[in-house]
């Protein structure tokens, strides 16, 4: 069993907005919209049921640069010890 699991939240409008910027060609799932939303909800649920920690990746309908990410995740893992 994993020590800590960590959900990287992603609204379903940004992560949509973010893959239709993306240059190249979309795969099955990315293109599946409806898909995508349904997952974002399961995982979204698994995470409460399991005590995941979460961390909200967006402000204000943007994204939060990665190094404030990336230094949120470092403190859910620095919390374990």
């Amino acid at each position: 069993k994993p020590d800590c699991v960590i959900l990287l939240d992603i609204p379903a409008e940004i992560r949509e907005r973010l893959l239709a910027r993306r240059a190249g060609k979309k795969d099955g799932h990315e293109r599946a919209h409806a898909y995508l939303r349904r997952v974002a909800s399961v995982y979204r649920n698994l995470a409460k049921a399991e005590h995941w920690r979460t961390i909200v990746c967006t402000r204000g309908g943007r994204m939060r640069p990665r190094e404030v990410i990336a230094n949120d995740v470092a403190q859910v893992i620095s919390s374990l010890h």
